[in-house]
């Protein structure tokens, strides 16, 4: 930031910037354009605690992991109000990004969320 005289400047110039400079600019910006348009907020549909069941959203035999995909699942829906996006609610929850992202596209299916 500001360390050469051209800083900001009309000689601020391509003979300065090289078009493979300007393309990591781009290339950056549409990254981040894209995280944004790709990591929406959620928020639930219903007021309150939906019936999982109705939705097929509760599994209906018990496994060892069963209760706490149960647990993960409503803990992802408690945090979609409308200001949290996956990454962000994945870290409250303390899953990974990729198990958010799983859960969030199941409810979203089962019409429990909107963007």
């Amino acid at each position: 930031y500001g360390t050469y005289p051209e800083y900001h400047t009309s000689l601020d110039d391509l003979s300065l910037v090289t078009p493979s400079g300007l393309q990591g600019g781009l290339d950056m910006m549409k990254a981040v354009i894209d995280e944004i348009e790709e990591n929406p907020r959620w928020k639930s549909t219903v007021l309150g605690e939906p019936q999982m069941g109705k939705r097929g959203l509760y599994p209906t035999i018990s496994t060892s992991t069963s209760g706490r995909e149960v647990y993960d699942m409503m803990n992802v829906l408690a945090f979609c109000d409308g200001t949290h996006d996956t990454e962000e609610i994945a870290n409250i929850c303390g899953i990974s990004v990729s198990q958010a992202k799983e859960i969030v596209s199941k409810l979203l299916n089962a019409g429990v969320l909107s963007r």
